[in-house]
């Protein structure tokens, strides 16, 4: 037996040496590889553990240092991607400022990192940190091979009293938990790499109170207990199976008292997952009920002994208890059954660590932050604001709950503040985002806020002004871009598609009203009451009535809106860095499509009036009104990835400009797939001009590679789980089956829709298609494209066939209109008599209204020759109007394109983009708000506009009488009645009607001035309708001059 003794010593070194230690849980004793410089300082107890029978003791003071050694571990495990912690739990039995400095070594006994943790707690805490990611201000840092630890015990100033320290279950590697530093960290939470928003409390619990205290008054005094009467909870129910489950676990943890007071039991080692944590509330709160409902004494007992030993498990500030508040269910759920335990606590100490934990969990600190940064998060505001609220009211007396109530009503002000670039909250156009876009449906946190200001009306910490005018003009913003404030457009639906409802209904919005009504004394604020009755076509308030039709545009949004009776009509875009549609694992899948310039008219704030279907079941996911895309199989539809998705593109250019009843929206789009799905590489370039009731949709360089579908612009989509979809093509009512192709090169066609929206498609476009029947598609919530929905449609799209290159549309859309009305538009827009269509190509779109003389531009990238009425050219992209008066020119501008910089505290930031527009003659400026830049040159006026933010900007000239005279080309006449040239656009020929011999020949200038084409003046005659052939010429925007009267063609 003697003999065998070495050789198994031998053993247990060579394991020590050179086996990988990842783990100990101290059940087989003290490990060989502890150590100690003071003798006898390491054993084994049970008095404290958090798994297992026992754990390490470690009798130790000021210097001494423990060691670990002989781990092997290797720098892969320590570099692990996905799991690169250790994780080592350490009991402290009286809260200090003393600290363990952990010290880790390489093979070549290097250090190599370095980290603390203070003793300022009792019971459990966790050093928990990622070798890779949470010693270097969360920059990451090379892997190392792992061979020793040391432990440190640092007296606070020199303190050399003993102290008993205890560690259970440590994990040396390879630990994949999220880390959430807590106070037990000390200063070393700043070398911590925080991976999302939800581990960032120690963040919030820096900011401590900075209102002094003072003596609560009588009203703060009956405000308080107002606000505690609204806040009594109401204990829930809890059947007996419930509560006898909650007593029979803690009867399984056998917790007794230890001879100096502190608590041993069977330990919790899984305490900070997510099941745990909700299983533990909720048996808190069953045992609470048990007593509150049924007077039973043993669970008031069990509870009173529970909840205690949670405390020194690590159910306390500083433990990893914050739960992700984008798990809504839980986030809820977690703190009811402390909450309801609160008042049947009997010691006072375990009720003030309650209420720590709680306000911990839920980073209360937050409204002692005097100056965040402006964009806070919206889902916290929607989850925690009443828990905020809440926990202000725990405080010990009321001097304290005044200070925190006056700090909440502080934080729901720094709620509304303008925030930069992709952070959350509202920006400076009053759009809101969530997840770096603007998003409608996720605005339910509006809700919560106002509920919140609701609370507090009345009451000396009522919101201020400021916070109430910042919230209206968000709701305003909001609810401007829906039906009737019950409807959001698809496209703004993010993962929730067709969604039925608005996420802040009439009911809060009343509220709000009060609410700012409270604030000048009075039942309501005039002004929203105002706002309130036109948007939901009400007489609830006894107020002056207004008007706010016309079009609204929202650049952070890439939308523009034209609202107009019962009906809006929405146009919406995605850039490079806002996404156009949300898609998850299991919301939205076949979305795509949803904001590649989508078009859509909504009617009487519900889907059914609206065309549309809830959830989108049986809708057609390749068509989106509006849009231009692939025809695919649902399979290559769908990413390719099983998780997120969403769907941005490669360019920045996307937005809206409003004029009074005017608007432009303009999309320059290139298709990236990035790693989601397999491209077509799809480009192309989309305008929705709108003058007042009429939009004038272009489309131009439409082009793809792709011989699996057709690439197609859909104008409509219509939904309904019943056959009843009549429509009306060429004034002729369709209620059967259809599945048509009508070739337009020799014919225009008209169509209205069920929901009565018209279309004039002239001749000219591609093949148009029109389909009225049953059709099935995937349900958007699965990857199983056979588990599909089905309903009857009717859709028309204009198709430009598979590998197109540079095909183009044009169309013009009538919402609320009948076959009378669509056909005398009609007819107007073919003799060209209501707009035209000067420029359509891929740099530049151009629409002139004959109503006013107001020219309307989108122009896709610097066009310096433009030369169309006084407009000489512009150095950049943007979107702009031009009113022309006979001594004046009004400018309007914007760039959808933020241009975007990136940026540390909000991934981006919008930047000045200077754009100089050249206007041709001499000009003195008439009003100038926005302070551009105005230089007159020789021949042309160069303003300069610094813009930003997508906010427009604008400039009124009066014409310099002294100026040199332009030449004759670019001062063209009106057209007089006793001249008229159509149709306008022209594919070959014109024709053109006169009542007098001409004086000149008949001349064709190109868009420079060039001449293009010169006719005698014999072969034209008087009243005959006299046609000219100009098949010859290359399409584009031309003048034709006719004895000095001056017109702009468009040759297709």
């Amino acid at each position: 037996m003697n003999k065998l003794l070495p050789l198994l010593f031998l053993c247990l070194f060579v394991k020590s040496s050179f086996a990988q230690v990842m783990y100990e849980d101290f059940e087989s004793g003290v490990p060989v590889y502890f150590s100690s410089n003071a003798s006898g300082a390491l054993s084994i107890k049970n008095l404290h553990k958090k798994k297992g029978a026992q754990s390490l003791s470690w009798n130790t003071k000021t210097g001494d240092v423990l060691s670990i050694s002989g781990l092997g571990i290797s720098t892969a495990d320590i570099y692990n991607y996905a799991a690169n912690a250790a994780q080592f739990w350490i009991y402290s039995k009286s809260a200090t400022k003393d600290t363990l400095v952990f010290r880790f070594y390489d093979t070549s006994n290097n250090l190599k990192r370095e980290g603390r943790i203070v003793l300022n707690y009792t019971g459990w805490r966790d050093f928990h940190r990622s070798y890779r990611y949470d010693y270097n201000n969360g920059t990451e840092q090379p892997g190392f091979p792992l061979n020793k630890i040391t432990v440190t015990y640092r007296g606070y100033q020199g303190n050399t009293n003993a102290n008993e320290v205890f560690m259970d279950e440590m994990t040396f590697a390879k630990n994949g938990d999220v880390r959430v530093p807590g106070p037990q960290n000390g200063d070393d939470y700043q070398h911590f790499r925080f991976t999302s928003n939800y581990t960032q409390a120690i963040l919030s619990y820096q900011n401590q109170p900075d209102l002094p205290v003072t003596t609560a008054t009588s009203s703060e005094i009956t405000a308080i207990q107002s606000l505690r009467n609204q806040y009594q909870r109401t204990v829930g129910s809890a059947n007996a199976t419930q509560i006898a489950t909650a007593k029979t676990y803690v009867t399984g943890l056998n917790i007794t008292t230890n001879p100096d007071g502190t608590l041993n039991g069977k330990g919790i080692y899984d305490i900070y997952k997510l099941d745990t944590l909700l299983k533990i509330s909720n048996y808190v709160a069953y045992l609470s009920r048990a007593y509150v409902k049924n007077n039973d004494a043993d669970a008031l007992a069990k509870l009173n002994a529970f909840v205690p030993y949670l405390i020194e498990q690590g159910l306390a500030e500083g433990g990893r208890v914050v739960i992700p508040y984008n798990d809504y269910s839980s986030a809820r759920n977690f703190p009811i059954g402390f909450l309801e335990a609160l008042p049947l606590l009997s010691n006072t100490a375990v009720k003030e660590s309650m209420v720590k934990m709680l306000k911990w969990s839920h980073e209360f600190n937050n409204i002692y932050n005097a100056s965040p940064t402006p964009g806070l998060e919206l889902d916290y505001m929607y989850l925690k604001s009443n828990l905020l609220l809440e926990l202000a009211l725990l405080g010990a007396d009321n001097n304290l709950v005044a200070r925190d109530l006056k700090s909440f009503s502080r934080y729901l002000e720094q709620y509304t503040y303008t925030g930069e670039g992709g952070r959350d909250g509202i920006k400076i156009d009053g759009s809101a985002f969530h997840h770096q876009t603007a998003y409608l449906n996720y605005l339910y946190s509006y809700t919560s806020w106002i509920s919140r200001a609701y609370e507090l009306k009345g009451s000396p910490f009522r919101i201020s002004s400021v916070a109430y005018n910042n919230m209206k003009k968000a709701l305003k913003t909001l609810l401007l871009q829906t039906s009737k404030g019950t409807l959001i457009p698809h496209a703004t639906s993010g993962r929730a598609p067709f969604t039925a409802a608005v996420p802040v209904n009439a009911a809060s919005i009343e509220k709000f009203i009060e609410v700012g009504g409270d604030l000048i004394g009075q039942a309501y604020d005039t002004d929203m009451a105002q706002f309130y009755n036109y948007i939901y076509q009400s007489n609830k308030y006894p107020v002056t009535a207004i008007n706010l039709d016309g079009y609204h545009q929202l650049n952070y949004a890439q939308t523009g809106t034209y609202r107009k009776g019962n009906w809006i009509a929405v146009s919406k875009g995605l850039t490079d860095r806002m996404f156009g549609s949300e898609i998850y694992t299991a919301e939205n899948r076949y979305g795509r499509y949803q904001s590649y310039g989508s078009l859509e008219v909504l009617y009487d704030g519900n889907l059914a009036s609206s065309g549309y279907i809830a959830a989108g079941n049986g809708w057609d996911w390749n068509m989106m009104p509006g849009t231009t895309s692939v025809v695919l199989p649902y399979e290559d539809l769908k990413p390719i990835v099983s998780g997120t998705a969403s769907e941005y593109q490669a360019n920045a250019y996307a937005g809206a400009l409003g004029n009074g009843k005017y608007g432009i929206f303009g999309l320059n789009f290139a298709q990236n797939p990035g790693n989601r799905y397999i491209g077509q590489q799809l480009q192309f370039k989309q305008s929705v001009f709108t003058f007042d009731s009429l939009m004038v949709c272009l489309g131009s360089s439409i082009s793809a590679q792709n011989n699996s579908g057709k690439v197609i612009s859909t104008l409509f989509q219509n939904v309904k789980a019943d056959n009843t979809l009549p429509i009306y093509i060429n004034q002729n009512l369709q209620s059967g089956a259809i599945d048509q192709q009508i070739d337009l090169s020799q014919q225009s066609v008209t169509l209205i829709n069920t929901q009565g929206t018209g279309y004039y498609i002239p001749k000219g476009n591609r093949n148009l298609n029109i389909f009225r029947g049953n059709q099935s598609s995937p349900q958007h919530t699965t990857n199983y494209t056979s588990t599909t929905a089905s309903a009857y449609a009717s859709k028309a799209w204009i198709d430009h066939g598979t590998s197109t290159n540079n095909s183009q549309y044009n169309y013009v859309v009538v919402p609320a209109t009948n076959n009378n009305k669509l056909n005398a538009i009609a007819q107007k827009v073919n003799n060209g008599e209501l707009f035209q269509i000067l420029r359509q190509n891929d740099s530049l779109h151009v629409v002139k209204s004959l109503a006013d003389t107001v020219y309307a531009f989108n122009s896709f990238y610097a066009n310096p020759n433009i030369r169309i009425g006084k407009v000489s050219g512009i150095d950049n992209a943007a979107l702009f109007f031009v009113k022309e008066g006979e001594n004046s020119v009004d400018i309007k501008i914007v760039s959808p394109d933020l241009n975007v910089v990136d940026n540390a505290f909000s991934g981006w930031v919008s930047t000045v983009k200077p754009i100089t527009i050249n206007i041709r003659g001499s000009w003195n400026v008439a009003s100038n708000p926005d302070n551009a830049t105005v230089n007159q040159l020789d021949t042309v006026c160069a303003i300069t506009f610094n813009l930003k933010d997508g906010l427009e900007q604008e400039i009124k000239l009066n014409h310099n009488i002294l100026s040199i005279q332009e030449p004759e080309i670019n001062k063209p006449k009106k057209a007089s009645e006793d001249t008229r040239v159509y149709p306008n656009p022209f594919h070959s020929q014109i024709k053109v009607l006169i009542k007098e011999y001409l004086k000149e020949d008949v001349k064709i200038y190109d868009a420079l001035g060039r001449l293009a084409a010169r006719l005698d003046k014999s072969i034209v005659k008087p009243e005959e309708e006299n046609v000219l052939d100009f098949s010859f010429l290359k399409a584009g925007a031309y003048f034709i001059v006719i004895d000095k009267t001056t017109q702009t063609i468009i040759k297709q």
